[in-house]
């Protein structure tokens, strides 16, 4: 507890009876013993309150009863939404902090999703490549997570504002890709390979606005991560992956 300010003032109590008037004096003028000692009580009450006061906002405070419940949080309401700029994305220097943002945060969700227990992927890159980015307000962005030594398995993503800034489907593996309407109603593009070996992709559009495409591939010979479709499929519908800022 933060400790009371200092004061210039201090209450001092009376100690001992009052001393007597002297012989002779009257009373017409001044007050009486009785009143004086009244006025002494008075003070000694409002002192001792004063004190007990003081105490109480000094001493420290009991343990909770653990039977008393604590009160409930409010709950947080989130929503993801779009991420937006803070900066003018015709300027050269803008898009390329921007972008870095938004992979920084992409690369987090896709090793959180695949490696959830941080054992595998040990970094992430991109190229300037139209695979990852084209036009001048970064309509498309990727990248890629891989194990630096000893991994065989690398996952790329790219989110595209439009279908036509999006890669196409099958284009990175050279395999053929399929739709797929599931119960929900989302709908899928993805290769009808079974595993990283030959290579897996999944192209999703959240109801219809931008595109998500991810690919797992091995692409030397050490430790493969074992995935399958189903789950990029689950990587896809994970709301924290966003389109570029606008």
């Amino acid at each position: 507890m933060a400790h009371l300010p200092s004061r210039s003032s201090r209450f001092e109590l009376v100690d001992g009876p009052l001393q007597p008037k002297p012989e002779g004096s009257t009373g017409g003028g001044g007050p009486s013993r009785g009143s004086w000692r009244g006025s002494s009580t008075i003070v000694v009450l409002v002192g001792a309150a004063v004190l007990v006061l003081l105490a109480a906002m000094l001493l420290p405070h009991g343990a909770r009863d653990p039977s008393t419940p604590l009160p409930t949080p409010s709950p947080m309401i989130t929503s993801p939404t779009p991420p937006s700029a803070s900066c003018d994305l015709r300027q050269e220097g803008c898009r390329v902090v921007t972008a870095a943002r938004w992979r920084d945060r992409t690369a987090m969700v896709l090793r959180e999703r695949l490696d959830p227990e941080d054992t595998y992927f040990t970094g992430y890159s991109y190229s300037v490549n139209p695979r990852y980015t084209t036009g001048q307000r970064l309509d498309a962005l990727g990248l890629q997570v891989y194990r630096l030594e000893g991994g065989g398995t690398e996952v790329f993503v790219q989110i595209a504002k439009t279908r036509a800034d999006a890669v196409r489907c099958g284009a990175i593996t050279h395999q053929r890709c399929v739709g797929q309407r599931f119960m929900d109603g989302n709908r899928f593009s993805m290769t009808t390979t079974s595993g990283v070996e030959e290579g897996i992709e999944v192209q999703h559009s959240p109801a219809g606005t931008y595109v998500i495409t991810l690919v797992a591939h091995n692409t030397t010979g050490g430790r493969a991560l074992e995935l399958n479709n189903g789950d990029l499929i689950a990587v896809a519908q994970d709301p924290r992956l966003q389109p570029p800022p606008s």
